[in-house]
């Protein structure tokens, strides 16, 4: 762990570091664990991923194909995942986690809603996927016996967030995310995870450069509601 606490601190370590070799991700509570939200849920309820497989995403599925929404090949991997990541986008638990390229962008999710979490600092999480790809192998099936964490990109069509917020996802058969990576890190003697913990009371600060950087709601989000909220933030 960096735990910095200083947003000058945090922008020095990215000036520093090759940022094209880290993916980033933002927390707004620096106790939560590095969790996809399938496990969180599943966590709760007892569930596996075969159950989840082969009895809730078939049911989706139909119901999605039966409204009129767009088809998906279900029997290609690619396809699948991609499907996966697109409910995921639209608030359906799934086996992925949301990460950035932009360590800047990883910050503006970690500030989001940080004033109602109940922790002092929020977090930003540097996963030195380069070298994790380098030394691990990369499968993408759910089912896939060994542990894993992989990183993946899905298909884009329709998905036009995944460009404006620079994401990459990762797949996982693991509860806690951290947990596995480090425990990994130290079996094969390299350091794949930072976490840097930031206070909130820079908050204001933080959205100030973020917005002269243009990473805003506005930019991650193009609608015209959000446009408005994003003015309204602005002048009143």
């Amino acid at each position: 762990m960096l735990n910095y606490k200083s947003w000058d601190d945090y922008k020095n370590f990215v000036s520093s570091n090759n940022i094209y070799n880290y993916i980033y991700r933002g927390q707004e509570n620096s106790n939560w664990k590095l969790q996809t939200s399938f496990h969180r849920e599943a966590e709760k309820r007892n569930m596996d991923l075969m159950f989840y497989t082969n009895n809730i995403i078939p049911l989706i599925s139909q119901r999605i194909i039966a409204e009129g929404f767009e088809v998906h090949n279900m029997n290609d991997i690619q396809n699948y995942n991609s499907f996966l990541s697109k409910l995921q986008h639209h608030g359906f638990p799934s086996p992925f986690l949301d990460w950035t390229y932009s360590p800047y962008i990883a910050a503006y999710f970690g500030i989001l809603s940080s004033s109602e979490s109940e922790s002092d600092t929020f977090s930003i999480y540097v996963f030195d996927h380069y070298k994790w790809v380098k030394n691990n192998y990369q499968p993408i099936d759910l089912l896939n016996k060994e542990p894993f964490v992989s990183t993946f990109m899905p298909y884009y069509n329709n998905n036009p967030r995944l460009i404006s917020q620079k994401s990459i996802l990762t797949v996982t058969n693991q509860n806690d995310i951290e947990e596995y990576l480090n425990f990994m890190g130290k079996h094969q003697q390299s350091e794949y995870l930072y976490k840097i913990n930031i206070l909130k009371s820079e908050i204001n600060t933080i959205q100030k450069d973020l917005n002269y950087m243009g990473i805003n709601k506005r930019s991650l989000f193009p609608k015209l509601d959000d446009i408005c909220s994003m003015m309204k933030q602005s002048f009143f």
